[in-house]
């Protein structure tokens, strides 16, 4: 079922009227008219674990940009045929993008909000330094 995917892959045509992010001018003027059929097989839902991922194989007969359209936030990465490609460009003010080249591609958006792992071992620490001072507490009140 493809009606209820988040991604496209569109032509430049389709961007907004804003000039590109710095460093995809030239990415964006190779691009040309690569227009997804909604109703046709060349984007492809791929099952994932978590709620924070989604993942896709996408088919352009040119190089082209991904969107998944959800909103952008600093936590989002992208996997590009498994290799780490990084953070996706923004793309009209609000959807994540990534370019691919022509030919077939797995895509993986991953979201991990920034800062979780400092604020886990921050917590972390905090518990332990609680429980070391409630231990001390019985301990004095006992002795």
């Amino acid at each position: 079922d493809t009606d209820n995917h988040h991604v496209d892959v569109v032509p430049p045509s389709r961007f907004g009227p804003q000039p590109p992010a710095k460093g995809v001018r030239e990415f964006v003027e190779r691009l040309k008219n690569v227009v997804t059929d909604p109703k046709g097989d060349r984007i492809e839902i791929v099952p994932v674990d978590s709620p924070n991922e989604f993942a896709y194989r996408v088919k352009s007969d040119e190089p082209a940009l991904a969107l998944l359209r959800t909103t952008w936030l600093p936590g989002w990465q992208v996997w590009i045929d498994g290799r780490y490609w990084g953070r996706p460009w923004c793309a009209n003010r609000w959807m994540l993008a990534a370019p691919i080249e022509a030919g077939e591609h797995e895509i993986r958006w991953r979201y991990r909000p920034v800062g979780l792992k400092w604020c886990l071992a921050v917590s972390a620490l905090t518990n332990v330094v609680l429980l070391g001072w409630l231990g001390g507490a019985r301990r004095r009140k006992k002795g």
